[in-house]
């Protein structure tokens, strides 16, 4: 079981990605409010693998509420739109406080959202790739809207995660007893209880 964690700014679709993963569909709402959150079932390795994933207000008045769940977070998916050029500049603020409020093992993952809107792109994918590189993080574009590569980059997050923990070097991460590496073999534990919030599209 591995708990997830969505950040970025407003409006760049984050709880689209999760709906379109989750539900598969495309479901444009208003904004999250705080936290809201989704399970995921996923293949690895010949393993079931449970995503618990939670979406994160991008609003500045909901920082501090991201900030609490970053400490026990396994993966990270650091999303900006494709389309939006601040979201993207923003992007090293949300890294670094990712970094300075979470365990060093947590793994994150460059999205760049609203892949369907080429036509509209400010970011290009040299510029996403080297802030990517510059980081240590694998990027990926997405589109929230028709679903291309949402599965992907959850499953190379996961991925990630998957491989530190059957190598020794990632373990509980203060969820109670969520991952421990046994032996080349992950142990599901009893879940933490569900504090799920609102929904919303970002």
């Amino acid at each position: 079981m591995f708990k997830f964690i969505i950040i970025g700014e407003s409006g760049v679709g984050k709880s689209c990605i999760l709906v379109q993963l989750t539900d598969h569909k495309f479901d444009n709402t208003e904004p999250t409010l705080g936290i809201s959150y989704k399970s995921h079932m996923l293949d690895i390795d010949g393993k079931t693998v449970n995503l618990r994933i939670w979406d994160t207000a991008g609003q500045e008045q909901y920082r501090s509420i991201t900030r609490s769940y970053y400490r026990d977070s396994h993966g990270a998916l650091v999303v900006y739109d494709i389309t939006n050029l601040h979201s993207f500049e923003s992007l090293s603020y949300w890294v670094k406080d990712a970094q300075e409020n979470s365990n060093q093992e947590m793994k994150m993952i460059l999205i760049g959202n609203k892949k369907d809107l080429e036509h509209r792109r400010k970011v290009s994918k040299e510029v996403a790739q080297q802030f990517a590189d510059e980081h240590g993080m694998i990027y990926i574009e997405t589109s929230a809207k028709t679903a291309e590569n949402i599965e992907d980059a959850f499953y190379s997050c996961a991925e990630q995660v998957y491989e530190a923990v059957k190598e020794g070097n990632m373990n509980n991460l203060g969820m109670g007893t969520t991952v421990k590496p046994i032996g080349k073999t992950i142990q599901e534990i009893e879940p933490e209880k569900n504090n799920s919030g609102g929904g919303g599209c970002c």
